[in-house]
């Protein structure tokens, strides 16, 4: 993880990351909307078919951290199974940069019921992408929960 978030920073600052789904290369493209469709279809075989294996972090809004793909495939397994609940999710931003790519969504978590009544959780979810042997895998998401007017 603190090797992504190095990287992710030296590319920030060194300008190579432009902003903008202009410069979006074709195969990123299609990988990160093959990622989230698959999310949002809860298809957990074509999700975990846009994963590195090697490695992989994600950071809930919670603040709880799974640092393997084991852990992250493991959770997924089970949450897909779940039923009751859905995701969309915006593009906000894209970029990419030799091996490495980024994608910034707006997305809405949704349960019909919690609690006794219907929950939202909106949220920033930051995504690396990282193009392993010719391909582009997911090796880092982090999400964040935001409070809209």
């Amino acid at each position: 993880m603190k090797k992504c978030l190095i990287l992710l920073g030296l590319l920030l600052l060194s300008g190579l990351f432009t902003m903008g789904t202009d410069s979006i290369d074709g195969d990123f493209e299609k990988i990160l909307h093959k990622h989230l469709s698959a999310l949002r279809a809860k298809d957990y075989q074509k999700f975990s078919e846009t994963l590195a294996t090697h490695k992989l972090t994600l950071v809930l809004p919670n603040g709880k951290m799974s640092k393997t793909s084991k852990e992250f495939l493991d959770m997924h397994r089970e949450w897909f199974k779940e039923t009751g609940w859905s995701m969309s999710h915006e593009i906000i931003s894209t970029s990419f940069s030799g091996n490495l790519g980024f994608a910034l969504t707006r997305s809405e978590y949704r349960e019909k019921e919690r609690d006794g009544e219907p929950y939202l959780n909106v949220m920033y979810v930051s995504r690396v992408f990282e193009k392993i042997d010719g391909k582009w895998l997911m090796v880092y998401d982090q999400a964040t929960s935001i409070k809209e007017p």
